[in-house]
């Protein structure tokens, strides 16, 4: 039987229902129940840590539990493990951003010690270098068609434009990141200038 008939069988067996032509809607009978699942909006904050050279074989739990032991409590965490990286986010006072450096200090994942620094701290500032993070009603056409126009062509785009930021990656060598810094130089992404910047996990 197919999916949508199947939830109705299940529903004439559990209540003694007669039971009805037709097939069922598979969003109508979701719909209302216990079944139906929202996106919790993603709560605002003032400033966020970056987490880099994760092990692709961390798990997330595991970095939970290692921020539970140094009583680090993020309201959100985005987690990319297998890209080597991950976002810790915050709602306190931006001031507080070094303590949670400090409790940060020499974290490791699976032995392996971790890349910690705050993650654009002073642009996360309400009423503070706005403009400086990509727009958030900014989509990710919009940014290839800029990178187009400059000549500038990576394998890869990390897009998270609704948190304000965006990775760039590519294959040649470490020498030309300084050539394509200075292609990126003065982009717009929504007539708003944008923050290009070296990623600071790479090394040569």
């Amino acid at each position: 039987m197919s999916a949508r008939n199947r939830i109705v069988k299940r529903t004439v067996e559990a209540t003694n229902e007669q039971d009805r032509l037709g097939s069922a809607d598979l969003d109508n009978e979701i719909q209302g129940g216990k079944g139906l699942k929202t996106r919790k909006p993603r709560n605002p904050f003032t400033y966020a840590v970056f987490l880099g050279k994760v092990p692709p074989a961390c798990r997330v739990r595991e970095l939970k539990e290692a921020l539970q032991g140094r009583d680090v409590r993020p309201i959100d965490i985005t987690w990319r493990g297998r890209n080597g990286f991950a976002f810790l986010r915050f709602t306190g006072p931006v001031e507080e951003c070094d303590d949670v450096l400090a409790k940060l200090d020499g974290l490791t994942l699976q032995e392996q010690p971790l890349l910690i620094h705050a993650k654009d701290k002073m642009v996360m500032k309400d009423n503070e270098n706005a403009g400086t993070k990509v727009p958030s009603t900014c989509r990710v056409r919009e940014l290839k068609d800029a990178l187009q126009n400059r000549n500038v062509q990576p394998m890869d785009i990390t897009w998270r434009g609704r948190s304000g930021f965006a990775f760039l990656r590519f294959t040649g060598p470490v020498e030309e990141c300084d050539d394509i810094l200075t292609k990126l130089e003065g982009l717009t992404l929504q007539e708003q200038p944008v923050l290009v910047e070296k990623a600071k996990d790479k090394e040569p």
